[in-house]
């Protein structure tokens, strides 16, 4: 089985976003709880966008079908 093939906008919207992270940011829903922190920038455009820097797990966990997985 293949995926769906994705449909390209034609309409181009320009990314020049930057996102830092000086402090913990804890991301949580679905079962995730976790903490990241690093700094980014997403570049380019919405078809083809350019992210670079880096973002680090600080420490996370990940629940599903009763059991606890432990991120690293």
């Amino acid at each position: 089985m293949t995926p769906p093939e994705l449909k390209r906008s034609s309409y181009l919207i320009d990314l020049d976003l930057r996102v830092d992270v000086p402090q913990n940011l804890t991301i949580e829903g679905r079962g995730l709880s976790s903490e990241w922190t690093g700094d980014f920038v997403l570049q380019g455009t919405t078809s083809d966008p350019a992210a670079k820097g880096k973002i680090e797990l600080v420490d996370g966990e990940f629940r599903f079908a009763n059991k606890t997985f432990h991120l690293t």
